[in-house]
């Protein structure tokens, strides 16, 4: 399992490096959806549920002298996206995904 300082590591001249939690930017049928099984059931939030199942990567925000990456780590493996320009605040959008920072690990 990737621990904070091994990213850290891996990310060493980084300015910042932000802990992230991700949600699902729902769609107008998944809305919809949703609500239909809230009201029916004991089970609000499924969409997201499932989603979070579907997913168990974790994500962290880097931040660079003159770019932001978005990066994925599953198991062993490290997912980059370059975001620079797309993350204001403390919450953004990328894709079907909003992130929020939660924590900062360095800088």
């Amino acid at each position: 399992m990737i621990k904070d300082k091994d990213i850290i590591k891996r990310y060493e001249d980084a300015e910042e490096i932000w802990l992230l939690s991700r949600t699902k930017k729902l769609s107008a049928k998944e809305k919809v959806f949703d609500c239909a099984v809230a009201l029916l059931s004991p089970a609000p939030g499924i969409v997201d549920m499932v989603d979070s199942v579907a997913d168990m990567g974790r994500y962290v925000l880097v931040v660079k002298k003159d770019a932001q990456f978005l990066v994925r780590i599953e198991r062993e493996e490290f997912a980059e996206q370059d975001i620079t320009g797309q993350c204001d605040g403390k919450k953004f959008t990328v894709g079907q995904n909003r992130f929020l920072k939660v924590k900062n690990i360095h800088g």
